[in-house]
């Protein structure tokens, strides 16, 4: 009974399959792709540590996660990822900090704007109240799942700019910076 289901399943997998759009899924792909790379160094990472590794074997990791980053994310560019608001704040200024989880990276795994204003001096990521983003987050709080689009900033190191303090940090649980051009309820 179980091999006459089967050619029946894969039918109508691929049927589902072909009544998503073809960009969505390809936006969809890279966003896998991208947490698929974030997850395996993670795991290598972590493993290498436990076991010892000196500091130039886990640079090397970190090396290795950022060429893989820059394949599966072309130009930096994020269109139409799934997320989860993790957090939602004002700075000093009144102006909208954000962080974002990504469901298929799994726990730890964030996009966000820098949280204070001489942080970000450079890199512009915070929302202004006076941006139509800001009048979207308005309505929406933690918990809130998200459709967003955006850019990567570049880094040397890391592919894409990440925030945390120690190699560890970026390497574990990392927290990339994203230039939010888009935020919509899916």
């Amino acid at each position: 009974m179980r091999n006459a289901l089967n050619p029946l399943i894969r039918l109508l997998s691929l049927t589902a399959l072909l009544l998503v759009p073809v960009a969505a899924r390809a936006q969809a792909n890279v966003e896998q792709a991208f947490c698929n790379v974030v997850k395996a160094a993670a795991t290598v990472y972590k493993s290498a540590e436990d076991q010892g590794a000196n500091e130039l074997q886990l640079s090397k990791l970190r090396s290795s996660r950022r060429d893989a980053l820059k394949k599966a994310v072309k130009n930096g560019v994020v269109k139409d990822w799934l997320g989860v608001i993790q957090e939602l704040h004002t700075n000093g200024d009144g102006d909208a900090t954000l962080m974002v989880a990504l469901p298929p990276c799994g726990e730890g795994v964030h996009l966000m704007t820098w949280t204070v204003g001489f942080a970000d001096a450079d890199d512009h990521t915070i929302i202004k109240q006076s941006s139509p983003l800001y009048a979207v987050l308005m309505k929406l709080r933690p918990g809130s799942i998200i459709k967003l689009s955006g850019k990567f900033l570049p880094s040397d190191q890391d592919a894409f700019k990440e925030a945390s303090v120690t190699e560890s940090g970026s390497m574990r649980e990392p927290e990339f910076l994203l230039l939010f051009s888009l935020i919509a309820k899916p």
